[in-house]
């Protein structure tokens, strides 16, 4: 559900600025020490609302890249550097803090072994434990 394979063919955001300020999807934002990529003004503050309630430390080295996925993935792992947020679920504050904290839970277990690409069922059964979780 959340595997990387596939990824060059996933459509991600890098829309040029516009008139309409906030509503632009900028090519790259940082806040607070987190990248965002292909997000508004208004999307940043959703996802920094969510992270806040998953736990998230915005001190953790992390890039967050808006993408428009099917409807069956909510988020994917860009290695041990950040991950995907499919943007249909910006509105759904349960299903985007349950995938910031499944996917962060991946990188994690990659920076902890040292390898960006590890994959496999006891990192699925971590990171879905990850999704349960509370503060």
């Amino acid at each position: 559900m959340f595997l990387t394979e596939g990824l060059a063919t996933l459509p991600i955001a890098a829309r040029a600025p516009s008139v309409a300020g906030s509503l632009t999807r900028a090519t790259a934002t940082t806040v607070a020490g987190v990248r965002f990529e292909g997000f508004t003004a208004a999307e940043i503050m959703q996802i920094r609302a969510a992270m806040r309630e998953a736990g998230i430390s915005t001190s953790e080295r992390l890039l967050i890249k808006g993408a428009d996925m099917p409807a069956s993935l909510a988020g994917m792992t860009l290695g041990d550097e950040g991950f995907l947020v499919n943007r249909t679920i910006l509105n759904n504050r349960e299903e985007l803090v349950k995938t910031i904290k499944h996917e962060v839970q991946h990188m994690k277990d990659r920076r902890a072994i040292g390898d960006p690409a590890a994959y496999g069922q006891e990192f699925e059964d971590a990171a879905r434990a990850a999704e349960k979780t509370t503060k």
